[in-house]
C-alpha cells in the first residue's frame, strides 16, 4: 500500500468518502493503518490521549466536538434529544447522553 501524508483532517475527509461510497473495508484498512502509524511515531502520553473512546474515533478529530465517528457497526440513526434533529447521533453518543453538535454548542455558549 502506498504511504499518504495526511493531516488528521484529509484523513477523516478520506474515510467519509470512501464510506460514503459504500468502500467501508477498503476505509477501515487505512483507519487501521493510519493507527498503526501513528502508534509509532507517538509518545504513550500522546497514544493516551486519541486512543478511541467506545472502540469508536472521533467524528471530527482535533476539533470541538465529543460526537463518534459514524461507522457501519455505530450509524448515526438517533435523533438529537434536546432538538430532535434526526440522524444526528450515533449509538455511542447516545451511550454517553450526548446531543447534537448546534445544541452543545449553544449550550456551551449560554443556550439557544
Amino acid at each position: 500500500m502506498a504511504r499518504l501524508n495526511l493531516n488528521d483532517n484529509d484523513l477523516t475527509n478520506v474515510l467519509v468518502g470512501l464510506r460514503a461510497t459504500g468502500q467501508h473495508a477498503l476505509a477501515e484498512r487505512i483507519q487501521t493503518e493510519a493507527r498503526n502509524d501513528d502508534d509509532d511515531n507517538e509518545s504513550e502520553s500522546d497514544r493516551d490521549c486519541r486512543l478511541d473512546i467506545d472502540g469508536v474515533g472521533f467524528a471530527d478529530p482535533g476539533g470541538n466536538s465529543a460526537l463518534r465517528a459514524a461507522t457501519r457497526s455505530n450509524p448515526r440513526v438517533h435523533p438529537c434529544p434536546t432538538c430532535g434533529r434526526a440522524n444526528a447521533l450515533t449509538p455511542a453518543d447516545v451511550r454517553q447522553g450526548y446531543q447534537c453538535d448546534r445544541c452543545a454548542d449553544a449550550a456551551e455558549r449560554g443556550g439557544w
